[in-house]
């Protein structure tokens, strides 16, 4: 390990948690102490078709997405690292595809959650990130990046920096999938003014998508170093899907 990448590592580690992450936390307890009352898995709630404009049913909207969007473009892939694997029902998907899938997120209680779901899958490891980076990740050590229900809330100079990170983690020729809110389509901007009128009552919502536009995406992601292929609307028509890769 180089000195620098040693540093970026120990430095990761005292970065103070944000209330951002402190929620997703909170929201990851909140379904660890009520999940005897539900038949529910952690994330479920995300799935709801006619909300996100898909054309499946809930249980297989997922399926829908890795089979139409992410495994097509993975296909020659190896390593996966997942930004905000969350509950896992992307995980899942990915470590029937891919020898070796790292599943990342900010939350303890969801990691721990991962840990003892894939306790008995050497192909998955679990990874606690701190909000910034990926300081885990090491230089050129991955064959592709795949995000799903996570940039849609984040503000744009944090998207930015995974990006960045996600080039320096990538091998030459790595591939990514970035989903991120489309906040001008028709459903989107019903998510912008939900989340406008629950502010406006001076409440937090949970959940609450930050401003972004394909077009705004593929400059941050050309800035990052990285190159879209393509950008993915008609699958979840709420949002955009980012196919991109890193140059050789």
């Amino acid at each position: 390990m180089t000195l620098t990448a040693l540093a970026r590592r120990l430095l990761g580690r005292f970065v103070p948690r944000t209330p951002e992450i402190q929620e997703w936390e909170w929201y990851a307890r909140d379904h660890v102490r009520n999940r005897s009352r539900s038949s529910q898995p952690l994330g479920a709630e995300w799935n709801t078709p006619e909300r996100i404009g898909i054309d499946a049913p809930p249980e297989a909207v997922a399926e829908r997405i890795a089979a139409d969007v992410i495994l097509p473009h993975l296909a020659h892939s190896s390593s996966v690292l997942e930004i905000g694997a969350g509950g896992g029902r992307f995980t899942r998907i990915l470590a029937r595809h891919f020898p070796r899938v790292i599943a990342a997120d900010t939350s303890p209680t969801m990691i721990e959650l991962l840990r003892r779901e894939f306790a008995g899958n050497s192909g998955v490891a679990t990874m606690l990130l701190n909000g910034t980076d990926l300081s885990p990740i090491a230089d050129a050590s991955i064959d592709a990046v795949v995000t799903y229900d996570v940039f849609v809330h984040l503000p744009a100079w944090e998207i930015f920096n995974y990006l960045v990170e996600s080039r320096r983690g990538l091998v030459p020729g790595g591939r990514a999938v970035v989903h991120h809110s489309s906040t001008f389509t028709d459903l989107g901007w019903q998510k912008f003014l939900e989340d406008a009128r629950r502010t406006a009552l001076r409440q937090r919502p949970r959940g609450r998508f930050t401003l972004m536009t394909p077009d705004a995406m593929r400059e941050l992601v050309t800035r990052s170093g990285l190159r879209v292929e393509s950008m993915v609307v008609d699958v979840v028509r709420r949002d955009c899907i980012a196919r991109i890769d890193r140059p050789s």
